[in-house]
């Protein structure tokens, strides 16, 4: 297995060592990351027989009911959806005092480290995020049925080796149907990308705040900035995108949710004809290599 990252400060943190088989199913191969709530380790389950990430709550949060239930939430809303653009949740449990989820392992890197490999002044091609944000567009028109993200960020989305996209990390999701988890006063989610509403109330958020983070997340991708203040548009930053991008943007950007696109549907079908300019080039610069 690749090398671990260095341990996390604290013995606390350090929850499994290498080789440990917890749960009398899951032998530990390395520690893959570690976040403000969690850590995740990439193991061997003995009963699927295949490598799985195991996503497990640090010690001082799992006496903590409210945030055991939240992370059970995700977990169950996480397993019923069954997706190709999104990471597949295989069990839930807990032994030995550890709260954990184990799900899909996944081979390949986060559209930030993606963004952050390309060399200085390049940006990913316009035909590849086109591509992207279709894929996570379908994602989310599906979710949507059971849950809001509510933390879309580069970090949160997956490009594998085939290059297919997955959304991960619902950790912060809730069930539309239930409010009573979310308090007013938790601010959940990822500054920078949130919406306004999100912003000031956590629990009043639907689908279209994703739909604000999106924007954010186009935005950042397409010109290597975050839209602070008053942004320039996209295509006055980069030479060579299509202004009707910027429209877009700026749709996905507005304060209001009402003047948003209302779902992600909408959003989709306006990028549609972008892919197909994008498509149809390919085809002219073909069709001209030929005739060469």
């Amino acid at each position: 297995p690749p090398a671990s990252p260095s341990p996390p400060q604290g013995a606390a943190a350090i929850q499994f060592r290498r080789g440990q088989v917890f749960a009398t199913r899951y032998t530990v191969l390395n520690l893959i990351g570690r976040g403000g709530m969690g850590c995740i380790y990439k193991v061997h389950d003995n009963v699927l027989g295949e490598e799985v990430a195991l996503k497990t709550l640090l010690p001082q949060f799992v006496k903590d009911k409210l945030v055991v239930t939240r992370f059970i939430n995700e977990a169950r809303i996480a397993r019923k959806m069954a997706h190709p653009n999104i990471v597949r949740v295989h069990d839930i449990g807990g032994a030995d005092s550890i709260v954990y989820i184990s799900m899909e392992y996944l081979q390949g890197k986060s559209l930030r480290g993606v963004l952050e490999n390309l060399p200085s002044g390049q940006r990913l091609p316009l035909k590849q995020v086109l591509s992207i944000f279709d894929e996570l567009c379908a994602a989310l028109e599906y979710a949507h049925q059971h849950t809001v993200h509510r933390d879309i960020k580069p970090e949160n989305v997956m490009i594998g080796l085939d290059g297919n996209v997955k959304l991960m990390d619902f950790g912060i999701s809730k069930l539309m149907a239930n409010t009573r988890l979310t308090g007013a006063s938790i601010v959940m989610g990822t500054p920078f990308y949130m919406s306004p509403e999100q912003l000031r109330n956590s629990r009043d958020v639907d689908a279209r705040a994703d739909i604000f983070s999106l924007g954010v997340m186009l935005y950042e991708v397409l010109t290597g900035n975050l839209p602070t203040g008053v942004p320039k548009p996209a295509s006055q930053i980069f030479a060579g995108l299509p202004p009707a991008l910027d429209a877009i943007i700026e749709k996905c950007l507005e304060p209001d949710p009402k003047d948003r696109y209302q779902n992600v549907v909408e959003l989709r079908t306006a990028l549609l004809p972008l892919r197909q300019l994008c498509a149809l080039g390919d085809d002219l610069r073909a069709a001209t290599e030929q005739r060469r």
